[in-house]
C-alpha cells in the first residue's frame, strides 16, 4: 500500500489551555487495499466508519510549539503490512500525559528502538488523539502504550491494543481482537468472532453473533447475548454468562465463582476456588465440572448429556433435570450423603458415601465426586 497524500495542517497557538498550549492536526490517506498497522504512544484512538479510502487525523497537543511541530506521520512497508508511526521528537525521554483517564501513571515504553517513561505527574506535555475513518472489510491494527481506543460501527478485521487504557467496540461487523495490559475490554454488538484480553481489568462482551474468547489475568468476566462457542478464562475474578447458544461454553477460573444462566450447549468449568451455579441450561452432550472448593448446583434440561463429569475438593453437588435422564452413574462423597430421585433407577449398588446405577436407559456414564460435601440428583 502507498500513502496518496499526507496533509499537515497547523493550528494557532491555544492561549486559553495551559496544559496543552500547543495544537496541531496531522492527516494521512491511504487508497489501496493491504493491512495497516498504526503505532502510537499517548492519547485517545477513535475508530468509526470509512468510505472508499482509509483516513488517519492526528490532533497533537502538547505544552511547547516545537514539540506539536516535530510530530510526523510516517508511513513503511514491513512484511506486507504497511505501519503508520506517530513519531515523536527525539529529544523526549520522559513524557506526561495530559488527561483524565488516569489517575496515577508512570510506566516504561519501548518504542521504535527507543526508551520512554510516561508519567501524569512528570516529563513534557505531548499526546496525539487519532480519528481513523475505516472502510468496510480493510485489515487494521492499532497499538498505543498509554491512553483509550474505541470503535463504532466499523466493517473491518481489527486488532486493538493498549498497554494502559480502555478498549470499547460497538455495533461492529468482522473479526475482532481487543487488547488491554491494564484497563477494560467491552464489546456490544458484534457481528463476527471476538477476542478480549485485559492484564488486570475487565471483561464485558454482549450481543454478539460468532465464537467468543475472553482472557483476564485478574478481573471479571460478564458475557450475554452470545451465539457462539465461549472460551472464558480469569486468572481471579468471576465469570458469568447468561443468554448464550454455543456447541460448547468452557470456563476457567484460578479463583472465582462462575455462574450461567439460559446457556444451550456442552459446558466444561474449572475453577480453582469457587463455587458453580448454573440454571435455566440445555445442556450438550458433555458436562464437566472441577472446582477445588466451591459448592456445584446445575439446573434445567439434562437430557442430552452423554458425559458427565464433577469433582469438587470441598462443597456439595446438585443437579436438577427438567427432563429423563439416560446415565450409568457412580458417586462417591469423602464425607456426606448421597440422594438420588430419578422415575427410573436399576442396577443399584450403594455402600458407604458410595452409589451405582442405571438411570433410564443408562446411554450415558456420569461420575461424581466430592471430597466433602453431600451429591443430589433429581429428574423428571
Amino acid at each position: 500500500m502507498r500513502a496518496s497524500k499526507i496533509v499537515f495542517i497547523a493550528l494557532c497557538l491555544v492561549a486559553a489551555l495551559p496544559a496543552a498550549a500547543a495544537e496541531r492536526a496531522l492527516e494521512l490517506r491511504l487508497d489501496e487495499a493491504m493491512p495497516v498497522q498504526i503505532h502510537n504512544i499517548v492519547g485517545a484512538a477513535k475508530l468509526v466508519a470509512g468510505d472508499g479510502e482509509l483516513v488517519i487525523r492526528a490532533r497533537v497537543s502538547a505544552d511547547k510549539q516545537e514539540i506539536a511541530d516535530a510530530v510526523r506521520l510516517s508511513t513503511r512497508e514491513r512484511a506486507g503490512v504497511l505501519e503508520v508511526v506517530v513519531e515523536y521528537p527525539e529529544s523526549l525521554s520522559r513524557i506526561r500525559y495530559h488527561g483524565d483517564e488516569f489517575r496515577r501513571l508512570d510506566i516504561h515504553v519501548e518504542y521504535e528502538g527507543r526508551k520512554l517513561r510516561v508519567s501524569g505527574s512528570s516529563g513534557e506535555v505531548v499526546r496525539v488523539d487519532l480519528e481513523v475513518l475505516v472502510p468496510a472489510d480493510a485489515r487494521l491494527g492499532l497499538r498505543q502504550a498509554v491512553g483509550p481506543i474505541t470503535a463504532e460501527q466499523v466493517r473491518a478485521e481489527l486488532v486493538l491494543a493498549t498497554r494502559v487504557g480502555h478498549v470499547s467496540v460497538a455495533d461492529g461487523v468482522g473479526k475482532l481482537r481487543a487488547d488491554t495490559g491494564s484497563g477494560r475490554a467491552s464489546v456490544t454488538g458484534f457481528r463476527g468472532n471476538v477476542v478480549a484480553d485485559t492484564g488486570s481489568g475487565s471483561v464485558v462482551v454482549e450481543n454478539v453473533l460468532g465464537n467468543v474468547e475472553a482472557d483476564t489475568g485478574s478481573g471479571n468476566v460478564s458475557l450475554r447475548g452470545i451465539d457462539g462457542d465461549i472460551l472464558a478464562d480469569t486468572g481471579s475474578g468471576s465469570v458469568t454468562v447468561n443468554d448464550a447458544r454455543a456447541q460448547r461454553i468452557v470456563v476457567d477460573t484460578g479463583s472465582g465463582s462462575v455462574r450461567l444462566k439460559d446457556v444451550a450447549g456442552s459446558l466444561d468449568v474449572d475453577t480453582g476456588s469457587g463455587s458453580v451455579k448454573a440454571e435455566g441450561v440445555i445442556a450438550g452432550p458433555e458436562l464437566i465440572v472441577d472446582t477445588g472448593s466451591g459448592g456445584v448446583a446445575v439446573a434445567g434440561d439434562l437430557s442430552a448429556v452423554r458425559r458427565l463429569v464433577i469433582d469438587t475438593g470441598s462443597g456439595g453437588v446438585s443437579l436438577d433435570s427438567s427432563a429423563p435422564l439416560s446415565l450409568r452413574v457412580d458417586l462417591s462423597s469423602g464425607s456426606g450423603g448421597i440422594t438420588v430421585n430419578v422415575p427410573v433407577l436399576s442396577d443399584v449398588t450403594s455402600g458407604r458415601n458410595k452409589f451405582r446405577a442405571v438411570i433410564g436407559d443408562g446411554e450415558g456414564t456420569a461420575k461424581v465426586s466430592t471430597g466433602s460435601g453431600s451429591i443430589r440428583i433429581n429428574a423428571q
